[in-house]
């Protein structure tokens, strides 16, 4: 219950503007009637963030520790890891929050049947705090998550990478463009494919929405929103609309970083 008053206070653009201190009393007294529970483990716990210490630190990936490029682990020595040194990307480079593995796995997997939006909102705000320089160096104008399918979200009801994308466009103060992008084709998922099947796979996937949108992206430097990231197939693919469409730059967002494979490459 204190997360959903938590998560009614913090939305909705009026109540954004109001002074801090007085948000932090409401959050009080929805802590006093209903005391917070982590996310991870469902201790008690007093935090805007909605998770205990133990648990942001079993999520977060250091960043000493991730990969300047793809966002993982990093593998090898140099500045980029061994294992994406040999990838082609479109977009610039990947943040994310950790390693698509144990506990965050969890939290993915239970955003993806979030339909009220208040975990993927918790966990991209944690993403926010863990990565809050980095994403304020991209000094982006834009925000747009991948789209899902109507026919998948017709079954699933929601697209985590739209709250995402909400939540990241609040903490940033720049417009998301939820909409904008469709996925005009029903795709097979990515894993089971080779790489020249996923290149088919993902032909012609996605298109603006509207006729002449192609405006909202040019000159425009775009953060792309995803849950997790795997190949970067699918987000390569994305990206390239939007740099026909005259972006600037891209950079994904993403929740995780999962292990995956390129031709013999594994990233």
């Amino acid at each position: 219950m204190s997360k959903l008053i938590t998560k009614i206070v913090k939305l909705p653009t009026i109540l954004r503007e109001i002074p801090n201190f007085l948000r932090t009393r409401i959050r009080e007294f929805a802590n006093l009637l209903c005391p917070q529970r982590c996310f991870g483990c469902d201790d008690f716990i007093d935090s805007d963030i909605s998770f205990c210490k133990r648990c942001e630190t079993l999520v977060t990936l250091p960043i000493a520790d991730a990969c300047p490029r793809c966002g993982g682990k990093r593998k090898g020595t140099g500045n980029v890891c061994g294992r994406c040194r040999n990838v082609t990307f479109v977009f610039e480079r990947i943040i994310t929050l950790g390693v698509y593995d144990g506990l965050l796995r969890l939290l993915i997997l239970r955003m993806k049947n979030d339909r009220a939006g208040i975990l993927s909102a918790s966990v991209t705000k944690l993403l926010f705090v863990k990565r809050e320089q980095q994403l304020q160096s991209l000094q982006a104008d834009i925000i747009i998550p991948v789209p899902m399918h109507r026919a998948r979200r017709f079954w699933r009801g929601v697209n985590s990478p739209d709250t995402i994308a909400d939540e990241l466009a609040a903490q940033l103060r720049i417009p998301a463009l939820p909409s904008l992008i469709v996925r005009s084709k029903y795709t097979k998922p990515q894993r089971a494919l080779t790489p020249s099947q996923r290149k088919s796979n993902l032909k012609n996937a996605f298109t603006f929405r509207k006729r002449n949108s192609e405006s909202a992206v040019r000159n425009k430097r775009v953060i792309v929103v995803d849950d997790i990231v795997t190949t970067g197939a699918t987000l390569n693919a994305m990206s390239q609309l939007l740099l026909n469409a005259g972006a600037v730059s891209i950079v994904v967002v993403a929740i995780g970083r999962a292990a995956g494979t390129t031709g013999k490459t594994r990233i």
